[in-house]
């Protein structure tokens, strides 16, 4: 149930002109919720004073109850004792009402709407849109939302995790699409931030993951943290997250209006540059693109930076079969490439862990990694003689194929050796 202060809003809004999608916007409510309440028509009575409220037994104390509260003191019966001392001589009951009435009316926060300059701010928040199927596979589907806050120009690309090299990866592309601002404002989402400690002045420290704050370093940003539970801190990328779920997702259905995750990506694209960027947005009155044209000479990019290394080499030797081991399993590379030394990093794409096998700075093999242990992922290109490939296995792309590690002769102390 929304407070007697929200309520009032939303009928203010709608009185003034505003859409349902304006005031949900407005307010950090819903849609839903919004048209429910002007739908029922459920706008409360004004409310009388609270001195208007209160047994006039109790008038003569409104002003040293309220110096009290403001001092923090929250005890009704503390503060119930204390005007008895004072010549107070109504009931208990009298003071709890207002102090329950003051202290609502004293917490409720009134959300400002704050504009930054061109090039200082952006803000980053995730999605959850269902989920998608990959190699048969069900997968949660996010969309990482980047936003700058003085052009309202947006980034968006649809993942299925959520970890700290697909959050860096997202960045980088953002920041190659918009450019990078001064500042990036988070919710506490673990990648960013690992938790908040109180310290003995009362101020909040805030323990930003080191991962991160290296990413950060490098590209010279300063990440923000929002105050826990008050999303509209960061409401320019909550408005953004909500456009994109009643606009671009609208209808957007797997397997029927998109095929997989890259198809997906490249129809937001689409939609951005056609339909988001271009749209006048209603509280700068402008074109997001318009205005990043202006905010562009303001951010810096990364082209001017060295790339970032978000996933480290590992230096590995292949086997004399062309393989080579990483993570508990064996990937193929050409035969030409069997015992040489080679390098290994995995990388996240979009979510999908992928495992790149380097000669002397040249990708020879790439592979989907394997979720099974033990397992070799053989690419049939890699094989000269096709009948080498024993039969009945399973296919788990069109060139490539998972063995168990079992059907071969040598045991996995003897590739050990050669490792």
């Amino acid at each position: 149930m929304l407070k007697h202060e929200e309520i009032l809003l939303i009928f203010s809004l709608q009185t003034n002109g505003f859409t349902v999608a304006e005031i949900a916007q407005q307010t950090g409510r819903s849609v839903g919720t919004v048209y429910n309440y002007l739908r029922q028509q459920r706008q409360p009575k004004k409310e009388n004073k609270i001195h208007q409220t209160r047994n006039n037994q109790l008038e003569p104390f409104y002003e040293y109850l309220d110096t009290q509260i403001k001092f923090g003191i929250q005890n009704a019966n503390k503060l119930y004792q204390e005007l008895l001392a004072r010549g107070y001589v109504g009931n208990y009951g009298n003071v709890r009402n207002y102090l329950n009435q003051r202290s609502k009316k004293d917490t409720y926060k009134i959300s400002k709407h704050v504009e930054t300059p061109p090039g200082y701010q952006a803000q980053v928040d995730w999605g959850y849109f269902g989920k998608i199927y990959i190699s048969g596979r069900p997968e949660r589907l996010y969309a990482f939302v980047y936003v700058l806050s003085y052009s309202r120009a947006i980034y968006v690309e649809f993942v299925v995790r959520q970890d700290q090299q697909t959050l860096q990866q997202c960045h980088f592309h953002a920041f190659e699409k918009l450019g990078i601002p001064k500042e990036v404002v988070y919710d506490n989402m673990k990648t960013v931030v690992l938790g908040r400690e109180k310290l003995s002045d009362n101020t909040i420290k805030i323990r930003y993951n080191p991962a991160f704050m290296d990413f950060a370093s490098h590209y010279g940003f300063i990440p923000s943290a929002c105050p826990p539970y008050w999303p509209r801190a960061k409401g320019k990328v909550e408005s953004v997250v909500k456009y994109i779920r009643y606009n671009l997702m609208q209808g957007m259905i797997f397997g029927k209006t998109y095929s997989n995750l890259d198809d997906l990506n490249q129809r937001t694209t689409a939609w951005i540059e056609r339909v988001a960027q271009r749209r006048v947005h209603k509280s700068t009155g402008e074109q997001p693109l318009t205005l990043w044209l202006q905010e562009k000479e303001n951010l810096k990019f990364p082209s001017t930076i060295p790339t970032y290394n978000f996933a480290p080499l590992f230096v590995r030797n292949s086997t004399k079969d062309a393989l080579v081991q990483y993570k508990l399993n064996f990937y193929s590379v050409p035969r030409d490439f069997a015992r040489k030394k080679l390098h290994v990093r995995d990388i996240s794409d979009k979510g999908i862990s992928k495992v790149y096998i380097y000669h002397q700075g040249h990708c020879i093999a790439s592979h989907t990694m394997s979720k099974v242990r033990g397992a070799w992922i053989i690419d049939e290109n890699h094989i000269a003689n096709k009948k080498e490939i024993q039969k009945n296995i399973t296919i788990d792309s069109p060139n490539k194929v998972e063995l168990p590690l079992v059907v071969k002769a040598h045991d996995i102390s003897y590739y050990n050796k050669l490792i």
